[in-house]
């Protein structure tokens, strides 16, 4: 399920670039008040397929008219909107959308500080979805995949890289293998039903690095690309997993949500 959280400022704010960790934590805590059990399963444990875990949400870049200075985000409007999603029933719905109501969300780091009250919370119909279906989405935060190198770090990859594409797919099928178990046989199988391409604008794709966790012991630069359009293919629990969990690695960091290519 996809919500959109209208967040409102008593000024424009001023918030870091890398904002996403501390937004994560922020939706984390406004969770975990409501619901311990579930947001520690979602920050600790998450969904296993072999040795992959996966948290089953994201959210999307904040979407407000902004300056950039040196690495601060200068917003010009006090309103900001937020694309939350969850891979959840649709009857926790209601549950969801009162938990996040008239919360504070507070985005700080060593330089910022931003606290937004959440003034508006809206469930998004999902897409008319046929048993197979084939649509057109854009990052609505940037899409982050890559393959692990012999030290077991990413080697993160363009979406005009070779390859791009299979390991788009290989990622959203372990997803799905998380949470329905498929055997070798059906897992093959289903790789072979969805087809995912990426087509351009007049530009290539934007590519943006990501801190996360900066300033501390843990800080990990990623690299994610928006701009481009995607394509997919799939089975329709497969594409409302996708919609509903992001695309790609380090969903649950903000990374690979995506929207319907208006």
């Amino acid at each position: 399920m996809r919500f959109q959280l209208i967040l409102e400022a008593d000024t424009p704010a001023i918030i870091g670039l890398n904002y996403q960790y501390p937004l994560s934590a922020a939706i984390y805590r406004i969770i975990q008040q409501a619901d311990e059990v579930y947001a520690n399963f979602l920050h600790n444990t998450g969904y296993t397929s072999g040795s992959k875990l996966f948290k089953l949400f994201t959210f999307s870049n904040l979407n407000t008219p902004f300056e950039i200075k040196g690495d601060r985000m200068i917003c010009i409007s006090n309103r900001v909107a937020l694309f939350v999603c969850f891979h959840m029933p649709e009857a926790a719905a209601h549950f969801i959308k009162g938990i996040f109501m008239h919360q504070q969300i507070t985005i700080a780091d060593s330089r910022s500080k931003a606290c937004f009250m959440i003034k508006e919370v809206q469930l998004l119909p999902l897409p008319k979805l046929d048993a197979a279906s084939s649509i057109w989405f854009v990052p609505a935060s940037p899409l982050v995949t890559g393959l692990k190198n012999n030290r077991g770090h990413y080697d993160y990859m363009s979406p005009l890289d070779q390859g791009y594409e299979n390991n788009i797919r290989n990622n959203l099928v372990e997803k799905w293998n998380s949470i329905h178990p498929l055997s070798n046989e059906e897992k093959q199988a289903l790789l072979e039903a969805i087809q995912i391409k990426t087509a351009y604008y007049a530009t290539p794709p934007r590519h943006r690095l990501i801190t996360l966790k900066q300033n501390t012991p843990g800080e990990t630069k990623i690299r994610g690309y928006e701009k481009f359009k995607i394509h997919i293919n799939a089975p329709a629990g497969m594409i409302e997993l996708a919609m509903n969990a992001g695309l790609g690695i380090y969903n649950a960091m903000g990374m690979g949500c995506i929207q319907l290519l208006e």
